[in-house]
């Protein structure tokens, strides 16, 4: 019978119908019952019956009953045959009854009674989630007024009240609140916006001149009380989950129903006082129909465009990721209980401090295919939960499965947080409780199934990794975050002599030593800086998906691609594996080690180093002239007396910005002209005068005194920029180029390809060199 329900319910959910399983002992009022009707007759019939005194209609017949109600084998009936509801009120319609009053733990039956009967009051004394006395004085008023009598003197004896006369005048009214829409209120129609109805975000800015939006809100411990039960380390963060919904919400309003990834760039702190300003930014489409999302913070008592803080970006997509999964079958056959009393106090104690609402875990099984839970979130936060696609609190919850059933590396016991989403769709919005399915993506990934208590599909995570944090990163608002500034210092350090068993990637077998060294290609030009990248992506996707490598370290190591005492950078792509490798590093710490050095013979220059380089512990180090140095962030010292802006460039010098459309450029020629004394800028993008943020752009560099010429350019065209560049006047020489042309399409290691990085080197790259 199991089997045959479950299947009624898939075939429900897959046709878009709204299901639910009923929390009950018995399956009243069908066949399953029978098997018991002997015995409960046997014992119906030792009890003594009356005729009612009151009239009565019987849910068993669908009509008006007496004596037949003293007899037992009514009672009989009343556990096995069908409930005839709808004829029951029908019958008392017919009877003269406008009035239904429902008595039980919720308003279940009185929506029904409106359903059959059209005009009827109808009242329930009790509600899930209400306060008794008040939902019962509210009922007896409603019933009061339809015309019912009550009595009130036997309600309030001995409470002191009593009545008063009305004033003998009309009521007087005068009416304070603005009209809807009127000019200078503060809604969102009144200012040309369109309200979202999200409770994080407020309204959805367009643009006229593309197909990109913004949108914006404002957060704070005071106006959203629930995030203050998010604390790490005694600071209230804002969630991964909730700059999910942030893009989740924000593809809903362009037709992307995927976020196919989203990278956290930085934590969302939020004070004790103040609050934060959002953006979420969402670019036009390319041809594929994607489109990149950047959500951005700030202070809500700063206004300059240098005080927003990227804390997200990543991309969204048109369709499906991945199909729907449900979770019919619960607890999930086979599946082991884990005792999660004390959760979060062990959570507590490790920094993680979770308050009522973002204590959800309910219960917690571990399966043959990865961990199960169900998580529900408290009665305060039921509400607010249908408007939103996925409530933090309860997407952030299903993660906490992970540490309560112990399926967390030992490298991740610390503080660790979500940082790169992959393949993120909601399915259904509204849901205030889960069924979960985490399952092992990798060594530090995890894929999510997520489906409501009936089990139709909720939401699919393909992929999640976290990564360890800084506790320094979530101090707030601290003078230095926003006036130091800071450079990569080399410092040199000593290491021990300690032996090493190595052997070249190129030569591996199938033993694994304790380290394995990659020595990466050399070059200066675009082909060069394409096949090294390539060919390194390819083994650090073996290196962190291959379980035979994680007892070893990867030493990569390139030379001449850093500078440590201010010298050339000679291997152009040495330098861009680099980037990549951090980014590896970032995701797998401990596991890989960079190295630089100013020999290309790694058996002489290292033969001596290596083992204490890696005895060390560090994740990159540069070796010079023998001596390994290590890099550390170090702030520039201010001069010792302000002065006005320095004019750097010539009154007719051209600086030439790439990327013109972009937020960087913008910034930096803000910089270049109020700081350096530039007066004429060029400024490159794909769309030239027609880009988004142009107009006002332009007026603002104009109006701190610089001529400004917005230029269409491709710049991985290499014919249409020297034909750019061509057109600078002789009198207004170029004398300085910022390139801050480029393409987002960052992901996780695993998710690249070479396809998609030669997307992001061909302007970057390809364009410079």
């Amino acid at each position: 019978m199991e089997d045959a329900v479950a299947a009624v319910v898939e075939a429900c959910v897959e046709r878009g119908w709204r299901t639910r399983r009923l929390r009950v002992s018995h399956a009243f009022h069908s066949a399953l019952m029978e098997p018991m009707l002997a015995e409960f007759a046997s014992v119906v019939e030792g009890l003594a019956f009356a005729r009612p005194i009151m009239p009565l209609v019987s849910t068993v017949t669908g009509a008006r009953v007496g004596d037949e109600m003293s007899v037992p084998s009514y009672w009989v009936g009343q556990v096995r045959d069908t409930v005839r509801f709808a004829d029951a009120v029908t019958a008392m319609a017919g009877m003269g009854v406008t009035r239904f009053a429902e008595v039980g733990p919720d308003a279940v039956l009185a929506p029904m009674v409106a359903e059959v009967v059209d005009g009827a009051t109808t009242v329930a004394l009790t509600r899930r989630g209400h306060a008794d006395p008040a939902t019962l004085s509210t009922g007896l008023a409603r019933l009061h007024v339809a015309g019912s009598t009550v009595d009130w003197a036997g309600l309030y004896a001995g409470s002191g009240g009593k009545r008063i006369d009305l004033p003998t005048y009309a009521f007087q009214r005068r009416r304070y609140w603005m009209t809807e829409g009127s000019a200078g209120g503060g809604d969102a129609r009144s200012m040309g916006l369109v309200a979202t109805g999200h409770p994080l975000v407020s309204v959805v800015v367009s643009q006229p001149d593309s197909d990109a939006v913004t949108l914006t809100g404002r957060l704070s411990v005071q106006t959203h009380p629930w995030l203050s039960d998010h604390r790490v380390m005694d600071t209230v963060l804002f969630p991964g989950t909730g700059l999910v919904e942030l893009a989740v919400h924000a593809g809903e309003q362009v037709g992307c129903s995927t976020l196919e990834e989203l990278v956290l760039q930085a934590p969302l702190v939020l004070s004790e006082s103040g609050g934060l300003a959002l953006r979420i930014v969402v670019g036009d489409q390319d041809p594929s129909g994607r489109r990149a999302v950047r959500i951005f913070s700030c202070p809500d008592d700063v206004a300059s465009a240098s005080s927003w803080t990227l804390n997200a970006e990543g991309v969204l997509a048109p369709g499906l990721d991945s199909a729907p999964v449900g979770l019919m079958q619960w607890p999930p056959a086979g599946a082991t209980s884990v005792d999660i009393d004390g959760v979060y106090d062990s959570l507590d104690e490790q920094g993680y401090h979770y308050g009522p609402v973002f204590q959800a875990l309910r219960s917690v099984w571990r399966g043959a295919d990865g961990v199960y839970a169900e998580i529900q979130l408290p009665e305060q936060a039921r509400t607010d939960a249908q408007r939103f696609g996925l409530h933090p609190a309860l997407l952030d919850a299903a993660l906490h499965a992970l540490r309560s059933s112990g399926d967390v590396q030992a490298e991740g016991a610390g503080i660790a947080l979500p940082f790169a989403w992959s393949g993120v769709t909601v399915h259904a919005s509204g849901a205030d409780a889960l069924r979960v399915r985490l399952t092992r993506v990798g060594e530090h990934g995890v894929a999510l199934d997520l489906a409501d208590m009936t089990g139709a599909p909720v939401a699919t995570v393909r992929n999640l990794a976290s990564r360890p944090i800084d506790p320094a990163q979530l101090t707030a608002g601290t003078a230095i975050t926003r006036t130091a500034v800071f450079q990569v210092d080399w410092t040199p350090i000593a290491v021990s002599e300690a032996e090493v068993d190595a052997v070249a990637w190129a030569d591996l077998d199938e033993r694994v030593p304790q380290a394995v060294l990659l020595e990466c290609p050399t070059g200066k030009d675009p082909a060069a800086v394409h096949a090294a990248t390539h060919d390194v992506l390819e083994v650090l996707q073996s290196w962190t998906t291959q379980d035979r490598f994680t007892e070893s370290i990867l030493v990569v190591r390139t030379s001449g691609a850093v500078s440590v005492a201010g010298e050339d950078i000679t291997n152009l792509a040495g330098a861009a594996v680099c980037g990549l490798v951090r980014s590896a590093q970032a995701e797998s710490p401990g596991r890989i080690v960079l190295i630089d050095s100013d020999s290309a013979d790694i058996n002489s220059e290292l033969g001596g180093l290596l083992g204490g380089i890696l005895a060390a512990g560090e994740p990159e180090v540069a070796v010079r002239d023998g001596r390994v140095h290590v890099a550390r962030l170090g702030r520039i010292a201010a001069p010792a007396t302000a002065s006005a802006a320095t004019s750097d460039f010539g009154p007719d010098d051209t600086v030439l910005i790439t990327g013109a459309g972009g937020l960087l450029a913008g910034m930096f020629a803000r910089h270049l002209v109020a700081a350096h004394g530039v007066r004429r800028l060029s400024m490159l993008s794909r769309r030239g005068e027609y880009g988004p943020g142009v107009a006002e752009l332009r007026a603002e560099l104009e109006g701190l005194g610089a001529e400004v010429e917005f230029v269409a350019c491709d710049v991985t065209d290499r014919g249409a920029l020297e034909r750019v560049i061509a057109d600078v006047p002789v009198g207004r020489p170029l004398t300085g180029v910022f390139h801050m042309a480029g393409v987002i399409d960052d992901g996780a290691i695993a998710s690249l390809t070479p396809a998609r990085m030669d997307t992001v080197l061909g302007p970057k790259v390809d364009a410079a060199l």
